[in-house]
């Protein structure tokens, strides 16, 4: 991910972990977190991934013995409002509440 974040010049943002969880390295800025967001959103399976108000999945257990079905509700009251196209919603200590909003503005 910071390869990526260098190539899409995220100038202020250095990732440590792949979950995003706190991290007193990890860093980044409503900028950069912007960029990443409009990024993002060129991925049809991340598009579809935020933009639903529960998103199923099967995996492999941890033994690869058989599938696991697991699903994420949204939290994003957004989602369902006229060309709001989801994103992510989150709290964290340090940084409290968080959204990350994608709004397509319908052209006439």
């Amino acid at each position: 991910m910071n390869k990526l974040a260098k190539n899409i010049c995220l100038s202020q943002t250095y990732f440590v972990n792949t979950h995003g969880l706190m991290n007193e390295k990890a860093h980044s800025c409503s900028y950069d977190v912007a960029t990443l967001t409009y990024y993002a959103m060129n991925n049809s399976t991340f598009k579809e991934i935020v933009g639903k108000q529960q998103y199923k999945c099967k995996f492999f257990n941890r033994t690869f013995s058989h599938f696991k079905e697991v699903a994420w509700e949204n939290t994003n009251k957004l989602l369902g409002m006229d060309g709001f196209l989801g994103v992510k919603t989150g709290i964290t200590p340090a940084a409290g509440p968080c959204l990350t909003s994608f709004f397509q503005i319908a052209r006439d």
